[in-house]
């Protein structure tokens, strides 16, 4: 058995940036953040960590080091660089514990530095450069906008799922116009605040409290005690908007915007020292624009055909007839199934259970994304916009993969929600497996009441789980943390 965690950090120049305005200032700190941080990780105690937002010194530095003093060997991937990135460039972070494993190859690449089919139209050199580093208040204005907009014109339900993701996570101010707070009730809010103060903290005791010969059973007996009063209804995402104007995706974007981007990520080929076994680890983190499901649906089938490449290169006949375990981790900034309309998908299927699977998560647990996938490339695009040629008729593939979400197989479904703001919630971040060839044994619990009985996923996430916005007193990010205990079949 290992086991494998997965966390989004939040950056701090993000941190620091103003998106978080409902967050006290002293807990949005580096060195109170930091702290939180590592108890968490060091908690949990997993053989291989998986961590996004990592700034390029703090990895240097600070993290680097203090993973090797707890036997922890590192790697890292900026997906930023350039004149017009604001701040330290940040990327993702990949750790295995060597008493554990071995490394046997390991491999860094951004998705737009290797040859893709279909190829582009243009050479990158005529392609846009954009203000990549500038995005985060342009898009929290945009996301806050448009929900709002969506709101007016259909209703309280047209924009309450928004993917408010990404850099800065794509989060508004945490003020109406006439600056009302939207925070919600303050006594309700500190209520929560304090009670995910206690299940955060009960979450890392029981991990750390439970006997672990390398950390494959310490998320075994995680949080008990959970609240079960549930949050006040009626705030969607719209709740944050005004005063921004809506910036709309331009005509065209789609290739300039893939080949500007600079997500990538991180693949090595280990060797399990108990068994013996070969596994491929990968972290990720792909574009966060709600804007362009496509771009990530695209990034998600470069990903896919790099990774099933790199197993069939280092691992012979048993890779190419895959039986080598695959682990895939990251803040995929998709949702698994939108259940509510918002102004990006103001159309939601209906019949059956119902809900939007993203093309990202059709594309990693279906084995394919076909062409009237709204978020295939060939299909979205602005009103009036010809579609993709290069990309008519042609499905998006995970190259011969298959892969399913931890948590999905452990509990039927995935999590209500690994991301909490004032104005979005949802589920962002997963670790998918080779589901052939791995048993999910365990899954760390969430700090939120999420009863696993129920099938179908969360209508409304923010106004219907009872946690508050994060990054708090107790929580160090926008994001939580996952994590399973994995066996070899």
């Amino acid at each position: 058995m290992f086991s494998c965690m997965t966390y989004n950090i939040l950056a701090q120049k993000y941190a620091s940036g103003g998106w978080h305005s409902y967050c006290a200032p002293q807990h949005l700190a580096w060195e109170w953040r930091k702290a939180l941080l590592l108890e968490e990780i060091a908690a949990y105690s997993s053989d291989i960590v998986c961590l996004q937002e990592v700034e390029a010194g703090v990895f240097a530095s600070e993290l680097q080091p203090w993973m090797a003093e707890r036997g922890y060997e590192g790697h890292y991937l900026s997906r930023q660089s350039g004149p017009n990135v604001q701040g330290p460039p940040e990327g993702v972070a990949l750790f295995y514990r060597t008493a554990v494993f071995e490394a046997l190859q390991v491999r860094t690449f951004a998705f737009s530095a290797v040859p893709t089919d279909p190829a582009p139209p243009l050479p990158p050199a005529l392609c846009s450069d954009g203000d990549d580093a500038a995005v985060p208040s342009a898009l929290s204005a945009a996301v806050a906008a448009a929900s709002a907009a969506a709101t007016r014109g259909a209703g309280r339900g047209a924009a309450s799922d928004v993917e408010g993701e990404g850099e800065g996570e794509g989060e508004g101010d945490g003020e109406l116009s006439g600056g009302a707070s939207t925070s919600g009730d303050e006594e309700g809010d500190g209520e929560a605040e304090a009670e995910a103060e206690q299940q955060r903290r009960r979450r890392a005791a029981n991990a750390a409290a439970s006997p672990s010969s390398a950390g494959a059973t310490a998320l075994a007996p995680a949080l008990s005690g959970r609240a079960s009063r549930k949050r006040g209804r009626g705030r969607s995402s719209a709740a944050a908007a005004g005063g921004f104007g809506v910036a709309e995706r331009a005509p065209n974007a789609f290739w300039p915007t893939f080949l500007r981007r600079q997500e990538g990520a991180i693949l090595a080929l280990l060797r399990h020292r108990g068994t013996g076994r070969q596994l491929v680890a990968a972290c990720t983190h792909l574009f966060w624009n709600p804007s362009f499901p496509d771009v990530k649906a695209f990034q998600a089938s470069v990903l896919c055909r790099e990774l099933a490449a790199f197993v069939r290169q280092h691992c012979g006949q048993e890779g190419a007839e895959g039986r080598v375990p695959v682990v895939l981790a990251g803040d995929f900034n998709s949702l698994s199934c939108k259940m509510l309309p918002d102004v990006f998908d103001p159309r939601i299927p209906r019949g059956g259970e119902g809900g939007l699977v993203s093309g990202v998560y059709t594309l990693l647990t279906r084995g394919t994304l076909p062409p009237e996938h709204p978020d295939h490339p060939a299909t979205r695009r602005r009103p009036g916009e010809a579609g993709l040629p290069e990309f008519r008729g042609r499905p998006l593939t995970s190259s011969g993969l298959r892969l399913a979400s931890s948590y999905c197989l452990a509990h039927g479904r995935d999590p209500a929600l690994t991301t909490r703001t004032n104005t979005f919630a949802g589920t962002l971040d997963y670790i998918f497996i080779t589901p052939q060839n791995l048993h999910v044994r365990h899954t760390l619990e969430l700090p939120y009441d999420d009863d696993s009985s129920q099938s179908r996923p969360v209508r409304d996430p923010l106004a219907d789980v009872a946690f508050p916005p994060i990054p708090n007193e107790a929580f160090p990010s926008d994001h939580l943390s996952l994590a399973a205990v994995l066996k070899f079949k």
